[in-house]
């Protein structure tokens, strides 16, 4: 890739800091570093078992670096390892299916020093990796109502997506009584 644009560290008024609505913080600049390479896969399956059972998973990996004059640097919101496998059942008035999702480790020589990974939420060895397990169900009564159930995060893990900075919802049960009228 050519003329890749990133966040940089930089400097206004030759200072590397100003104070921004009563914070100081840090001056950054988007500059354009010449050259960077990204590469990956996505891998994509589902197959019935039988007429009412059926099989789905997906995994994504992606890799990116900047192109530096002795060493290449992490590209910035490469996200780890990640994907979801799940089982489903169809039958004529009930869905239901159980799935997990998960997100490899991000070891942190592999976050972008710009700052936009947030590092700052990483633990002393990166983003450890995380899975959950899920299930969810629905009834369809008639042409005009459905039930939905679902039940997600069950082991009531403590993880993070990626980048967010945000702390994902523990267990949580979800109800959802559906008309169409």
């Amino acid at each position: 890739m050519r003329n890749q644009l990133s966040v940089n560290p930089s400097t206004f008024n030759g200072q590397d800091s100003i104070v921004y609505d009563g914070t100081l913080s840090a001056v950054r600049t988007i500059q354009n570093n010449n050259k960077a390479y990204i590469y990956g896969g996505y891998l994509g399956v589902r197959g019935d078992i039988t007429s009412y059972l059926a099989v789905s998973g997906s995994i994504n990996y992606t890799y990116g670096r900047v192109k530096g004059d002795s060493v290449d640097v992490p590209l910035d919101h490469i996200a780890p390892l990640f994907g979801r496998v799940g089982v489903m059942l169809n039958l004529k008035k009930f869905q239901a299916e159980a799935y997990t999702l998960f997100n490899g480790k991000k070891k942190l020589e592999d976050y972008s020093n710009s700052g936009e990974d947030n590092l700052q939420y990483a633990t002393v060895d990166g983003m450890p990796a995380w899975y959950t397990l899920n299930l969810r169900a629905a009834y369809q009564f008639n042409k005009y109502v459905q039930l939905q159930v679902a039940l997600e995060n069950i082991l009531d893990r403590n993880y993070r997506v990626f980048a967010s900075g945000i702390s994902s919802a523990g267990r949580n049960l979800m109800v959802t009584l559906r008309g169409n009228f």
